[in-house]
């Protein structure tokens, strides 16, 4: 039976799952396992308390794979304790989207669970998403809502700043990212294509949630705070600029995917201006000394940027470190 997209479809819990419409009829199916990976470099902070959480689980993981991404501080022994619950893999360093591949392909459940080091399920995660993938085996990628924890106090959660879609899934990946990296993915689908591309260092998660979609996937959530995404004030400043170019970076491959019908593509070369003009502007904004005012005379010379900002950016190469600021936040 095709159950409706928001309906709490598992009453003995009480979850609520957003879904999109099945094409079909969909039955049951026995919840999937999970192989948890968590990326790990120069994580010994934190990785504990990522590890706790999945041991913690009220429906333990097939397996947890942590990949030390080629650390050189004590990742590998703040991991000694767990020895036995936890397989731990060395890679040389080639970033968190080499270490999640080498997970991925390490991995033997049905589903490759995610978690950055710095980051912690609440208990109750994997038995939701299995609950979710049992109901409607159809879905490929299932997440939760997750808490933003920055400098130690939580400052809501990430679904109220970004909606989920449970129609038009296409539509809505190519405009923004709608999940966290606190997922699970049919790890059948990962292989597929290609699991994360390691030349993309920021936005990478989305990257791949945008080929899974295009690809036919279907994205499931449990409506609930089930992760905590921890973070610095400082760290998402620093973070602005970066993430923005590396948004601009996944849509200026993303434009030439041959899976796009003509409208998507013009919406996202659309897409694709505004996010350059943005970058540009906030990695100004971010600059100081002769570094900020070539980067704002770059702006100043942008074609694509509208004469307003293209004025505004003249005067912040110009004037005082103020108007830049003002600039940049506009």
């Amino acid at each position: 039976m095709t159950a409706p997209p928001t309906e709490p479809l598992d009453p003995r819990s009480g979850w609520t799952f957003r879904v999109p419409e099945a094409a079909g009829p969909v039955r049951h199916a026995p919840p999937p396992s999970f192989t948890v990976v968590i990326p790990a470099y120069q994580a010994a902070r934190f990785v504990g308390d990522a590890v706790r959480s999945v041991l913690a689980q009220t429906e333990p993981p097939a397996e947890v794979l942590v990949v030390d991404d080629g650390s050189t501080d004590d990742t590998a022994a703040t991991l000694r304790p767990f020895d036995g619950a936890v397989q731990l893999l060395r890679i040389p360093h080639g970033g968190p989207s080499a270490a999640r591949n080498a997970g991925m392909h390490a991995a033997t459940g049905d589903f490759v669970a995610f978690l950055d080091a710095d980051d912690v399920y609440e208990p109750e995660f994997l038995a939701a998403l299995g609950a979710l993938a049992a109901i409607r085996p159809d879905v490929d990628v299932l997440t939760a809502d997750a808490t933003f924890v920055v400098d130690g106090a939580a400052r809501g959660t990430f679904m109220q700043a970004n909606a989920f879609p449970t129609a038009d899934q296409r539509g809505a990946v190519l405009e923004r990212c709608f999940l966290t990296m606190m997922s699970a993915v049919r790890r059948s689908r990962l292989l597929e294509v290609g699991g994360f591309d390691t030349r993309i260092t920021h936005g990478e998660d989305w990257r791949l949630w945008i080929e899974l979609v295009l690809g036919g996937s279907l994205v499931g959530l449990v409506d609930a705070p089930l992760g905590c995404y921890r973070a610095h004030s400082a760290q998402l400043t620093a973070r602005r600029g970066r993430s923005l170019r590396g948004r601009h970076q996944v849509l200026a491959e993303v434009v030439h995917h041959e899976a796009l019908t003509a409208a998507e593509r013009r919406a996202v070369s659309s897409r694709l201006s505004s996010l350059l003009v943005r970058a540009a502007t906030v990695e100004a904004a971010e600059a100081r000394g002769g570094e900020a005012r070539r980067r704002w005379l770059h702006v100043a010379r942008l074609s694509v940027a509208p004469r307003r900002t293209r004025l505004g950016a003249l005067v912040a190469a110009l004037g005082p470190a103020r108007v830049a600021k003002r600039v940049g936040r506009g």
